[in-house]
């Protein structure tokens, strides 16, 4: 082998290693989240996603919740969403409030 053969052997290689390392590290140069790929997983998670669109923007009920969580695929039963809701959203981390703590600050 020449050494033309050979640099076309190595640029030839470079390419096939670009197109695999874009394939398997596809967010190069962007800003990965805090969260990683568990961000919405689960009920918080699905919660979490729900938040993060907007949908809490207004009051909205426990059914309504269980409506829109199934909507976006998350398939959980209603007590199991509304105990997240209540127990880790409400009081533990206060990320969301209840309609009753709102009528008893007017």
């Amino acid at each position: 082998m020449d050494n033309e053969e050979i640099l076309d052997k190595i640029r030839s290689l470079e390419s096939r290693v670009k197109k695999i390392e874009s394939m398997v590290y596809p967010t190069e140069g962007k800003i990965k989240n805090d969260f990683g790929t568990k961000k919405y997983e689960g009920i918080t998670g699905g919660i979490r996603f729900l938040i993060d669109h907007g949908f809490f923007n207004t009051l909205k009920s426990s059914k309504e919740v269980h409506d829109e969580l199934k909507k976006e695929g998350y398939y959980y039963r209603s007590q199991a969403v509304d105990t997240i809701l209540r127990r880790d959203l409400v009081t533990r981390k206060k990320i969301l409030v209840s309609k009753k703590t709102l009528k008893n600050q007017k």
